[in-house]
């Protein structure tokens, strides 16, 4: 659910708790410490779970389902110490179950730290687990991702190293979460590389390496490449549109194609270089890639309102809606339009254009539940009202550049999106 539904949760567990004879099952402890843990209310996950210690529930017991969701949300929200010395308390390296337990257990604690990129913390834990245990898949890859993104290359590749020694390969989804860790730190060396590496392992490029674009040059600030990434999406979408919809059904997703072979020839794999997007494009137009994945298209607003101006913001939501009502595979997301709030925000047009973002975002064609719409509600309201942890100010800043607006969409050929061409018109 959305924050306004594990909000709710938490409102609705508060009210129960304390009343007399209130006796809830396993399962509804389990979600009322899950949502309260995602909702940053560790206090309240942390009162149910000494009721669970304490056995104040009839039928409910503390153990292994209820430990790995302290462990995880704990680390989730900073309380990296109280998730280790749970998840050491509750350690048991013998064999049988107990022991694979554990090591799920150090997964997701492991897991956490990546996700809210606290590299260090990550590889302290990592190498107390190397004292007690033999690490596991999860573990290197959670490790590798963190420190791709926190420290470089170099860094990472000294993990993957050590995972090839202990007798793993590495796994597609590894190299992937390496390049995104790696390109978010804007350096384009490295990326082709680990690109280069990839093709040499048959890894197909999809979706994954045009985010990695996206994120390396906005941190770079180069609009210039951005613009130019931005024509491969716009190129694939339009190749996609002229299929007919039998043929878009069967889309290939994260290089798993639904008619050719996903392994990357080796002309090709020769100019695989961030640098060259336009060398990409024939590639993915053959294997029918969807490289318009909502995340990519998220990335790439935020990086375009970021560096470039309000109407290139506004020219690129308006081919997305070009394309939408001809590409059946085409979704906006909730997050799609936090991004284009967000970068109108930036450039103080928010205000003038909230209504219309509002009426976009509860059209039916989305299929938005209740609580989805809410949640944009919330942001555009946190947007307006200038808060930073939703504005999130860009770290670095574009070199002056001049360019025009088409440099942010094609000639698709389709019938524009009235209320999005209106809207740019009035920017223009």
């Amino acid at each position: 659910g959305t924050v306004a539904d594990r909000r709710l949760a938490c409102r609705l567990w508060s009210t129960q708790v304390n009343t007399p004879g209130f006796a809830p099952s396993q399962t509804c402890v389990r979600l009322a410490v899950k949502a309260a843990l995602h909702a940053d209310s560790v206090g309240l996950a942390m009162q149910a779970y000494q009721s669970v210690l304490q056995q104040q529930w009839p039928g409910v017991r503390s153990g292994y389902w209820l430990d790995k969701l302290l462990i995880y949300g704990l680390a989730l929200n900073g309380r990296v110490l109280e998730a280790f010395e749970l998840t050491d308390a509750t350690a048991d390296t013998s064999d049988g179950p107990a022991a694979l337990q554990t090591a799920h257990k150090y997964e997701l604690l492991l897991r956490a730290l990546s996700r809210t990129r606290r590299a260090d913390d990550a590889v302290s834990v990592f190498e107390h687990v190397c004292n007690t245990m033999r690490p596991t898949l999860g573990m290197y890859s959670s490790v590798a991702g963190v420190l791709a993104s926190e420290c470089g290359w170099k860094e990472a590749e000294k993990c993957l190293k050590q995972m090839e020694d202990n007798g793993f390969m590495v796994p597609d989804n590894v190299w992937k979460r390496v390049l995104l860790g790696v390109a978010r730190r804007g350096h384009i060396d490295a990326c082709d590389h680990i690109l280069a590496v990839m093709a040499a392992n048959n890894i197909a490029c999809s979706h994954v390496v045009v985010q990695a674009a996206v994120d390396a040059y906005a941190q770079m600030g180069d609009v210039a490449m951005l613009a130019r990434w931005t024509g491969v999406v716009v190129a694939a979408l339009h190749a996609h549109a002229q299929l007919p919809n039998t043929r878009q059904r069967h889309i290939s997703i994260d290089g798993k194609p639904a008619y050719t072979s996903s392994a990357v020839q080796p002309a090709f794999a020769e100019s695989l270089t961030l640098a060259r997007p336009e060398s990409f494009t024939n590639d993915f137009v053959a294997r029918n890639e969807l490289v318009w994945h909502q995340a990519v298209l998220t990335s790439l607003l935020n990086a375009v309102g970021q560096h470039g101006t309000a109407q290139q913001v506004m020219r690129l939501w308006e081919t997305l809606c070009e394309f939408r009502s001809r590409v059946s595979t085409l979704r906006f997301s909730p997050q799609m339009y936090m991004a284009l709030a967000r970068a109108l925000a930036w450039h103080d047009l928010l205000v003038r254009y909230e209504p219309l973002i509002l009426a976009w975002m509860r059209d039916a064609a989305n299929g938005f539940s209740f609580s989805q719409k809410y949640e944009i509600e919330l942001f555009v309201r946190s947007c307006i009202r200038g808060d930073r942890s939703v504005l999130k100010p860009p770290r670095t800043r574009a070199q002056p550049y001049e360019m025009e607006l088409s440099d942010f969409v094609k000639d698709t050929g389709l019938q524009s999106h009235n209320s999005a061409q209106d809207c740019n018109a009035t920017l223009k």
